[in-house]
């Protein structure tokens, strides 16, 4: 184009023209539009030159000549997201990651919002007793819980749409709720947990706040509710199904809180007093081990059917799709691997030898983790 506007210049001013540039500029543009009017013309009845006729009678304001363009992209810009792709396939996939990512983000903000104020007792309330954790103790939780964090935070979304859809705030009935119902159940354990270790305690017995760290009971007794509160927590406000993988397929959540549940109740029963000893864990009076082991139970037990039922009362709809897609097959599933990676972990923790490396790969191989 550049080349013709030059040339349409050096003639006009060959010819003595004044604005030369100006009007070889006008002039090829003229004869471009020109060549290109000839061309739909040409084309008949093309999908490009029924566009142009319509756009023609359409805006009816355009100079003689001028040839009415249909500008390509203009839906795209508009557009909240643009595919390549001829269908909806691209819409199916928005949709589902969409609701993925909702669940996820509402979920995240219930175990927040749950771990907050289970925290926020423990460091006001139960610091003036002198409650405090052991290095052990915290590692330990830390290396147990961090998976389950990270497996919460980051599931793929599943491949059908549920006709059923989402809670999309945490003020829906059926979450609200159920955040204060599993925070009261979390709170009356622990309460209850700590005045029945405090009955086993020396009345005159205090613990220095500023102090070093000491074992006791009712330290003993708090790690326990807390470690277990936080693993219910995780576990029963993972949606799952219809929007996320269910718990059994999602590998590094299960096995993380598996472990995690197999392991308090090991420590609270004391079956390897070895390990409780590297915690810094006392050992249990023989009458408040029953009660601490049962307090365990309903507290996740609790939380669980506490949730469900809210979701039974303010959704309903969403309830049943759930449950729809769980069966005992799946339940029985996720415990068998459960129990197949704790042995694992035993295995390897008492120096297994030829056999139990053979036990763990065939474990490994058979998809149990």
């Amino acid at each position: 184009m550049m080349r013709d506007v030059e040339e349409e210049t050096r003639r006009l001013q060959a010819q003595g023209e004044s604005w030369a540039s100006v009007k070889a500029m006008k002039n090829v543009v003229k004869k471009m539009q020109d060549e290109n009017k000839q061309k739909v013309a040409d084309a008949g009845g093309s999908f490009a030159f029924s566009a142009a006729a319509l756009a023609a009678r359409e805006e009816g304001g355009l100079e003689d000549g001028e040839l009415p363009m249909l500008k390509l992209g203009d839906a795209s810009i508009a557009a909240p997201f643009t595919s390549k792709f001829p269908s909806i396939r691209s819409v199916y996939d928005i949709i589902r990651q969409g609701r993925c990512t909702l669940v996820t983000s509402v979920q995240n903000n219930q175990i927040m919002v749950l771990n907050s104020l289970i925290s926020s007792y423990s460091l006001s309330v139960l610091y003036l007793d002198g409650v405090k954790f052991s290095d052990y103790q915290m590692t330990a939780t830390g290396i147990l819980l961090t998976a389950s964090h990270l497996a919460v935070s980051h599931v793929t979304p599943l491949k059908e749409i549920s006709g059923v859809r989402p809670l999309t705030s945490m003020f829906s009935p059926a979450l609200f709720f159920s955040v204060f119902g599993q925070f009261a159940i979390h709170l009356t354990c622990m309460v209850v947990a700590v005045q029945g270790a405090k009955s086993y305690m020396d009345p005159d017995f205090k613990q220095e706040m500023h102090g070093k760290f000491s074992a006791n009971l009712i330290n003993t007794t708090v790690f326990f509710i807390e470690t277990i509160q936080q693993v219910s927590v995780l576990m029963v406000n993972y949606k799952g199904r219809p929007f996320q993988p269910g718990l059994d397929e999602n590998k590094a959540l299960l096995h993380s809180l598996g472990m995690s549940c197999v392991g308090l109740f090991v420590l609270a029963a004391e079956i390897i007093p070895s390990v409780n000893s590297l915690l810094e864990l006392v050992s249990l009076p023989e009458g408040f081990k029953g009660t601490l082991l049962t307090i365990l139970v309903v507290d996740v037990v609790g939380a669980l059917l506490w949730d469900r039922f809210m979701h039974l009362c303010f959704a309903r709809r969403l309830f049943f799709e759930s449950q729809s897609q769980v069966d005992a097959t799946q339940v029985l599933r996720g415990c068998v691997k459960v129990a197949a990676s704790t042995i694992s972990v035993w295995l390897l923790l008492n120096g297994t030898g030829i056999m139990g490396l053979g036990l763990i790969f065939f474990f490994y191989r058979n998809g149990f983790f």
